[in-house]
């Protein structure tokens, strides 16, 4: 089909945008392709790449029209209630499209190009925040609200058990530190430890070097966690849900580390490796 005849069968990149959330709704992400799409609008899929270069491109502006389509907070309010304004409306818009939010997670540049993020980012400037940690603390209040959840309860603690400690929401700048005298937090290195940082977090530091470290996860909303490793005792899982912004690991020399990264993920640092997004 000739650009001419697309113009006359009314095939426009909105149109695309139009039938490709049509087609979410009813199927989901999983069930969207190029050919599905074509056949819905009743053209050839070649005809498709004349408005979009990919599927991915195609996401993209899947993610923007979800984005654009969220009321921004009323004017005239504190920070506060603007912040929570916008990711309220935010919320609800991603829970009326199935996967939205996988949608969102897979491009998170789209995330970082929408008003929402830009008046997240002001309305935080406004608060105080210099540009820089404002922009990392935007960014995670949308990851979390798009990956938000029930956490699990946590068992019990019963004596003799592996240790556990968790950095919940609203967390920031914690400190946990092995030894006496050195942090906010200190860890003792008699007992064996599992860790979960869980959102909304933001800048938490875990330096377990010398501890009994059983297992390690990062939960959807923590943004921004650097953590040291000591030598394994043994296999150590880590695990990095989608939603999670911002990791750096950092590992001992000689210790092997293989890490169980979920789609959606953005921003981790293994070493010199780093991944913007997965």
């Amino acid at each position: 089909m000739s650009p001419e005849e697309e113009r006359q069968h009314g095939l426009t990149r909105e149109r695309l945008v139009e039938a490709a959330l049509a087609w979410i709704r009813e199927e989901g992400l999983d069930g969207l392709s190029m050919r599905a799409l074509a056949d819905q609008l009743a053209v050839k899929a070649a005809s498709l790449y004349w408005h979009v270069r990919d599927r991915r491109e195609l996401v993209e502006l899947l993610a923007e029209a979800i984005l654009e389509s969220v009321r921004p907070a009323r004017g005239g309010v504190g920070w506060r209630e603007a912040v929570l304004e916008t990711a309220g409306a935010l919320g609800r818009r991603v829970a009326s499209i199935k996967d939205a939010d996988r949608i969102l997670l897979e491009v998170p540049e789209a995330i970082q190009r929408s008003q929402v993020y830009a008046h997240l980012k002001r309305h935080l400037e406004s608060a105080g925040l210099q540009p820089g940690e404002a922009a990392d603390v935007a960014f995670a209040v949308i990851v979390q609200v798009i990956t938000a959840r029930k956490a699990p309860e946590a068992p019990a603690f019963k004596a003799g058990a592996v240790a556990s400690i968790a950095i919940d929401s609203g967390s920031r700048g914690v400190a946990l530190l092995r030894g006496e005298g050195l942090g906010e937090i200190e860890l003792n290195p008699r007992h064996p430890w599992r860790f979960q940082i869980q959102g909304a977090t933001w800048n938490t530091v875990v330096d377990a070097s010398g501890l009994d470290v059983r297992e390690i996860k990062f939960d959807s909303g923590a943004a921004k966690a650097e953590i040291f490793l000591p030598l394994p005792r043994g296999v150590v899982p880590i695990e990095i849900s989608s939603g999670v912004v911002g990791v750096t690991l950092h590992r001992p020399a000689g210790a092997a580390v293989i890490a169980d990264v979920h789609t959606g993920a953005v921003r981790l640092k293994l070493d010199d490796y780093s991944s913007r997004a997965v």
